[in-house]
């Protein structure tokens, strides 16, 4: 058989057996579609330029060696997928006379390396921890969070959670906006906002005062770790989700239009529409 440099891959194809063909589209089933193109023609002029042979049966293991001498090592990529074309006719029992390629193959493991490349690839994805508390972190924090406490340090992380959970200030505005002298009668003043406090926070900010703290809550950061750790959470406990947590669980009132937290306390039924707490009382009234 005369070799044809200049054949291209569909020149070449139309001179191959319909074994040959077959055979080596089995073969191209197990690499992916993008690949197979180079791969076909790589094997085309295995078989036809390099070889002469028109059927892939007739190849041998002098064939073999007269592409790769030294056993197939250090190869570029189009060698690799003519080396793969030996691996696979010998592996599947396509050779008439196979004899000589159990010298420097084993029939099953190449068979296997075949049969999992075409088992489809199961991505494995990492699943990413949220940023933001589940509702059974939630309960755990929520329980530390209502125990009466006159521990300083105890009331300050409630204090700071309730800042930015239940009244939605920022974590800087909390870490470096309130101070001792914000808090006078039972109101926080903050930025030319005010809050009326629960009772609860009157005795912390006596107690700052009396201590002379008046650094508030530059430790913010420590403070959620240590209510975490309270709430015996698994996980570190950072301001920046209880930020996104309160978004995620915030709910507006249909009338009134203000957002508040999912909490009970925060709404109540009236002729069986929910809204929050002062529209209910303010409707309630009329």
């Amino acid at each position: 058989m005369a070799t044809q440099d200049k054949l291209n891959a569909e020149e070449i194809e139309s001179l191959l057996t319909e074994n040959s063909k077959d055979i080596i589209e089995q073969f191209l089933t197990h690499y992916g579609q993008r690949s197979r193109a180079n791969m076909r023609s790589a094997v085309y002029r295995l078989l036809y330029l390099e070889l002469e042979k028109d059927d892939v049966s007739d190849v041998t293991y002098a064939d073999y060696l007269k592409i790769f001498p030294n056993g197939g090592k250090n190869l570029l990529t189009q060698e690799n997928y003519r080396h793969s074309f030996f691996k696979f006719l010998y592996a599947f029992e396509h050779l008439t006379n196979p004899s000589g390629f159990e010298k420097t193959m084993i029939k099953e493991h190449e068979k296997l390396q075949f049969i999992q490349l075409k088992e489809p690839k199961v991505k494995v994805v990492k699943e990413k921890r949220k940023n933001t508390l589940t509702i059974e972190e939630l309960a755990k924090i929520q329980k530390v969070i209502e125990a009466e406490s006159t521990k300083i340090d105890t009331l300050k992380f409630q204090f700071c959670w309730y800042c930015i959970f239940e009244l939605g200030m920022d974590v800087d505005e909390v870490k470096f906006n309130i101070k001792s002298d914000n808090f006078s009668d039972g109101i926080l003043t903050v930025n030319g906002d005010s809050y009326k406090l629960p009772e609860r926070y009157h005795y912390m900010f006596e107690l700052l005062k009396e201590r002379g703290d008046y650094n508030g809550f530059v430790t913010l950061n420590d403070l959620f770790e240590r209510l975490g750790n309270s709430a015996k959470l698994e996980r570190k406990l950072l301001p920046v989700m209880v930020k996104l947590t309160r978004k995620g669980y915030m709910v507006t009132c249909g009338n009134c239009k203000k957002q508040f937290t999912n909490l009970s306390h925060n709404w109540c039924s009236v002729n069986n529409r929910i809204v929050c707490i002062s529209c209910a009382e303010a409707l309630k009234k009329n």
